[in-house]
């Protein structure tokens, strides 16, 4: 279900009650990774659990101030269907790239209300390192029409524009342009065209997007009274923030452990 106003939030439960957790993560169908729907049926809490979604971009010319929205206009734009709602937000959650946006959603609410407590699940700040190994992972996903020596290619070209270019926008957009010439011959191999392929690469685009606009937040002092959840992964979340629970889990499980669900059922009472 996808509220009205923008369309800035799916309801992943709990339609009909009067307060609200909000989650910010760039969903994707498909992924490794678990997701705040599959936490969203773990958590043993009185609330509506509402997921973020993030405007899509098309196929852009750059992800520089110049391509549109900023870090602030995303926030902007979910908070406007959040106040118009009238509801409680009781928290505010991120998973890792997005951990910078739920930072500013909450410091904003509290404008109107109580601070809403905060969950940071493998907090992270974005990174040239981070949109590489995205890239990376992308191009690895085209190996069922590629061959080895292709994907290879690809990769180092972009592990190669990865060690020279230090701006994340002006590097997100020199891999976007290698993904571009990639997907052309991928896309034709599988025969996939028309609208279904320009779908695939504005959701590339559009998560490029995400990642520049949440590298240009300052979270950190909304992150010094937030609670961090950890996996194994090498991170920041008991540096960063007030308190820490640490999980011997993969980070890819974070969002679906029920050791992890129960936790966070407890951080928000």
């Amino acid at each position: 279900m996808t509220m009205m106003g923008t369309g800035s939030w799916n309801v992943l439960s709990g339609t009909d009650t009067d307060r609200v957790v909000l989650a910010v993560d760039f969903p994707a169908a498909g992924r490794p990774a678990g997701s705040f729907a599959d936490l969203a049926s773990l958590l043993d809490v009185q609330c509506s659990v509402w997921e973020c979604v993030p405007p899509s971009v098309g196929v852009p010319t750059s992800f520089g101030i110049e391509a549109g929205m900023r870090g602030d206009d995303y926030v902007d734009r979910w908070l406007g269907d959040v106040r118009a709602s009238g509801r409680e937000v009781l928290a505010v959650m991120g998973y890792c790239s997005g951990c910078g946006f739920s930072a500013l959603l909450a410091e904003h609410i509290a404008q109107w209300q109580e601070m809403p407590k905060q969950v940071l699940f493998d907090p992270d700040a974005p990174s040239t390192s981070y949109v590489y190994w995205q890239f990376h992972r992308v191009i690895g996903e085209f190996s069922v029409v590629l061959s080895p020596k292709e994907i290879i290619a690809a990769q180092q070209a972009g592990k190669k524009l990865a060690d020279e270019i230090v701006d994340l926008a002006e590097l997100s957009y020199a891999l976007f342009t290698i993904f571009i010439e990639v997907g052309a011959t991928g896309f034709d191999r599988a025969g996939i065209g028309g609208a279904h392929r320009a779908d695939l690469t504005s959701h590339f685009a559009s998560y490029l997007a995400y990642i520049v606009a949440s590298s240009q937040l300052d979270p950190l002092r909304a992150w010094k009274v937030a609670t961090a959840i950890s996996s194994t992964a090498p991170g920041a979340g008991g540096k960063i923030a007030q308190e820490e629970f640490r999980f011997d889990i993969d980070h890819l499980d974070l969002l679906r452990d029920t050791d992890v669900a129960r936790r966070v059922s407890e951080v928000l009472g």
